[in-house]
């Protein structure tokens, strides 16, 4: 006869790991197994972050080689050549095989260049480096000095030329790093002036080259900078810039005792007499005495051979005959001069 079996009620272990199994056997059904593929991992991307996937264009082989034959049609109808997409050398460039539900074709563009990133100051300025300031290097500029003085009067009309307008000074040598003292300094030998008299405030300057460029005022140092950075913008050979200025201050009289700082004195005043210019009269006086230095020989020569009165019909006068036709013609002081000029004419000219 078969014995009861007893039943024990299960333990409180047994009934956990019944518990867990059951979990582990009910679960979240919005869970799914990983995708294996890539285009599994794709579309399973997708279908959770629909707005993410929007920023990503895919291509695959069938979509490229659709691409493809559509540009070589409207290249046929232009009349171009034709152009492979998926060659190397062409600016489409085909990503990884990957599949895509809407057709769509990426086109990558080459990376444009970073600019550099410059550091900037409190006040919004770019801030030099320490390797800036070392790469500075000093240019010399050629600077010539014209002095205004008042032109001489003029018979005939036209343009008056530099020459007629500035005596002219210099050149020095003028570094492109030198400061606006040292610029007055190279005015102060090339005048020659003491420095304190220089007109700073009236200099002008302009570029050599081209010929019409326009006066500058200086200005001081504002402007001294400037005309700096436009002289060494030129190329070289063209760096030459003319400083023009009125005549130095008159210095005042020197005292007639010794002065202990001789240092401070300077013993270097400008010539005030290259200002002057020589009038109309003074011209003429100088060229009729040039003139009598050379012709007054023949002058004499001339009265010597047709004396006063060397005719019976006109006493008194000095009279020429002219042989072949018997005219006669009275020598008188400016026909002599002729005469004697076109004698000299011929001799030496």
């Amino acid at each position: 006869m078969p014995t009861k079996s007893t039943i024990n009620p299960p333990s409180a272990s047994e009934g956990e790991d019944e518990l867990e199994s059951k979990e582990d056997h009910h679960q979240d059904p919005r869970e799914e197994t990983p995708p294996v593929t890539v285009n599994e991992m794709i579309q399973g991307t997708i279908a959770e972050c629909p707005s993410a996937a929007l920023k990503f264009r895919i291509t695959n082989p069938a979509i490229v080689e659709r691409t493809r034959k559509a540009q070589e049609k409207a290249t046929k109808k232009k009349g171009g050549k034709k152009r492979n997409t998926a060659s190397s050398g062409s600016k489409w460039k085909v990503p990884p095989e990957s599949s895509n539900e809407e057709g769509e074709e990426e086109q990558t563009q080459p990376m444009k260049k970073r600019k550099a990133l410059t550091t900037k100051d409190s006040n919004g300025d770019p801030e030099n480096s320490d390797e800036d300031e070392d790469e500075k290097v000093s240019i010399p500029l050629t600077c010539y000095i014209y002095i205004e003085h008042p032109a001489a009067p003029r018979v005939t009309k036209g343009k008056i030329s530099d020459a007629e307008k500035y005596v002219q000074k210099g050149p020095f040598v003028l570094q492109s790093t030198d400061s606006y003292s040292t610029f007055l300094l190279s005015i102060s030998g090339a005048a020659p002036c003491p420095v304190l008299n220089i007109v700073d405030d009236k200099i002008t300057w302009r570029c050599q080259t081209p010929g019409n460029s326009p006066c500058m005022p200086l200005g001081g140092r504002t402007g001294y900078t400037a005309m700096i950075d436009a002289i060494k913008a030129k190329r070289t050979g063209q760096r030459v810039v003319i400083a023009m200025m009125p005549p130095p201050k008159k210095s005042a009289e020197k005292p007639h005792w010794d002065v202990d700082d001789k240092e401070n004195v300077s013993e270097r005043d400008f010539d005030y007499g290259e200002l002057e210019t020589s009038t109309t009269d003074d011209t003429i006086i100088q060229q009729r005495k040039k003139f009598n230095e050379v012709a007054g020989p023949l002058i004499k020569e001339l009265k010597a051979k047709y004396p006063i009165g060397n005719h019976p019909l006109f006493p008194g006068m000095r009279i020429y005959t002219d042989k072949s036709t018997g005219w006669n013609w009275e020598l008188t002081e400016l026909k002599l001069n002729i005469w004697a000029a076109h004698i000299i004419e011929y001799l030496f000219f």
